[in-house]
């Protein structure tokens, strides 16, 4: 049997290689003053290196963030920004002054 169709390796490899180029984080970091940070990438160990060498400009890097405190993982890009909004809505709700429901 050849590389055509039917090849279980053909197969095999590229759901492997699907499921590594679309892997996004939505993370989240700490200073010591637990100021938090919550993000999506998809290269996760490049992002937090990032914060924590303050290569990016920013508010990441005028807070220094360093401390990783928490990651999800997931194949679908629009699940991760809806679920950085989420976990960023009581966050902003307490900057203007809401109570969270």
């Amino acid at each position: 049997m050849g590389a055509g169709e039917g090849s279980p390796r053909s197969d095999f490899f590229v759901c492997k290689v699907g499921s590594v180029l679309a892997t996004y984080y939505v993370y989240i970091m700490t200073n010591r003053t637990r100021r938090l940070y919550i993000g999506v990438t998809n290269d996760l160990w490049r992002r937090v290196y990032e914060h924590k060498h303050r290569l990016v400009p920013g508010s990441t890097s005028k807070y220094f963030m360093e401390r990783l405190v928490y990651f999800e993982d997931t194949d679908d890009v629009g699940f991760a920004i809806a679920r950085e909004k989420e976990l960023k809505e009581p966050v902003l709700s307490e900057a203007e002054g809401l109570a969270p429901l």
